[in-house]
């Protein structure tokens, strides 16, 4: 037979080699595709063509990846470079900072094909025993291998994706429990700061504790957010620490956490009064005036700098979520030896505020004050800028359990 003469089936159109028709019409389509015989069957030829040429473009796959070895550090380079170009700019260098970060070096250096499930969960247990990651750390370092893992599967370097699962074997964490203030103790608080070298906080603590602000959001104000006449406070955008466009972390303004963070929140005469005196205080610091930070749209875009912020160093920089806790936790401390001593000379229990209360616990001050006053949780999701009101009343929930055992202790 020639060779050259071309395989036509009975419509007189070309049949490509490896698919021929049969007697009832079908068509055959037998290959080898890395070592395995394909056979199967369609009712039209464009269908064994369709698929033929899928066959095809495995074998070249698996000859440009397929007989590679890759190591874990080789094949996540590829995978950055070539599968998350349409990822934004902050993603990328998450994915990229992760990786540097909580990879080790024994572990990167292992082959792809030989990494199998008990690995990765071994591996992430020793990553929450040795540096202290959350569940949820862990969670977000898994999508990103488990991306990764997953283009190896689809180039046919690996057969099976081995994190896939892996996060049903790691142990939940209890709850954090959230603690709010009691009456007694905000006032301790509060009173203790009026005076002494703590006063400076004094606007922001008083601030949060009759708004609820999130930490983000009270370090992004500026003075125009706020109307002195009314008592009016607009949020519309917040503070945040992370990497955009450099590889190193640093501070920049993006919009509010949800949707309903944009709002508008009241304060009392004595809150306005407050932040006066605190304007002044400022303005008798060696403040940097020209100091600003980068601005970002929710799309990531850079926007117009951002400056002239209400509460900052005194340098006039933002202040770190971080310094802001550790002073916090610093004038806890120094509130409670002084309580000690005023409730032994008054030969009564000392009410001390607990040393693991944190700037968000004054958030969750604002909403057990609220709960206490009957404010309506409608109105109390829109003050705190939850995204809906169902996180309002778990909340509320929440906070009317901690009232009745509170409630029932005193009594008993």
């Amino acid at each position: 037979m020639n060779k050259s003469v071309k395989r036509r089936d009975s419509n007189n159109r070309v049949m490509p080699t490896n698919i021929s028709e049969r007697a009832d019409g079908r068509y055959c389509l037998r290959k080898m595709v890395n070592g395995k015989k394909i056979l199967e069957y369609y009712n039209t030829l464009n269908e064994a063509k369709k698929r033929l040429k899928l066959l095809e473009a495995e074998i070249v796959q698996e000859k440009e990846y397929g007989n590679k070895k890759y190591k874990l550090e080789e094949w996540y380079k590829i995978f950055l470079n070539h599968y998350c170009t349409n990822l934004g700019q902050r993603t990328i260098n998450n994915y990229t900072n992760y990786f540097a970060r909580y990879m080790t070096v024994e572990f990167g250096k292992k082959r792809i094909n030989n990494i199998t499930q008990l690995d990765i969960v071994q591996y992430y247990g020793d990553l929450r025993n040795k540096c202290n990651l959350s569940r949820g750390t862990i969670g977000y370092f898994n999508s990103m291998l488990s991306r990764a893992f997953q283009k190896a599967v689809d180039n046919r370097i690996i057969s099976s994706n081995p994190t896939l699962g892996v996060m049903r074997e790691i142990k939940k964490e209890e709850p954090k429990k959230r603690e709010a203030l009691s009456l007694q103790q905000e006032i301790n608080l509060l009173n203790y700061i009026s005076t002494g070298r703590y006063y400076r906080y004094k606007a922001l603590l008083l601030l949060l504790l009759n708004t609820g602000l999130r930490s983000g959001e009270a370090r992004a104000l500026t003075i125009n957010d706020i109307d002195f006449n009314t008592g009016s406070i607009h949020i519309n955008k917040s503070v945040s620490y992370d990497t955009i466009e450099s590889n190193r972390k640093q501070h920049f303004v993006v919009p509010p956490k949800t949707k309903n963070s944009n709002r508008v929140v009241y304060v009392k005469k004595e809150v306005i009064d407050e932040i006066k005196n605190y304007i002044k205080m400022k303005n008798e610091w060696d403040v940097n005036r020209d100091y600003k930070i980068c601005r970002y749209d929710e799309y990531k875009n850079r926007m117009e700098d951002c400056g002239d912020f209400l509460f900052t160093t005194s340098r006039g920089t933002v202040i770190t979520d971080e310094s802001l806790n550790k002073s916090l936790k610093a004038i806890i401390k120094e509130c409670n030896i002084n309580e000690r001593k005023k409730a032994e000379e008054e030969k009564r229990d000392a009410i001390l505020i607990p040393e693991s209360t944190t700037i968000h616990c004054l958030r969750h001050t604002f909403a057990t004050r609220s709960y206490e006053k009957e404010m309506s949780p409608s109105i109390v999701s829109k003050l705190m800028g939850h995204s809906n009101t169902k996180i309002t009343q778990e909340v509320y929930t929440h906070i009317s359990q901690e009232i009745v055992m509170r409630e029932y202790m005193n009594c008993w």
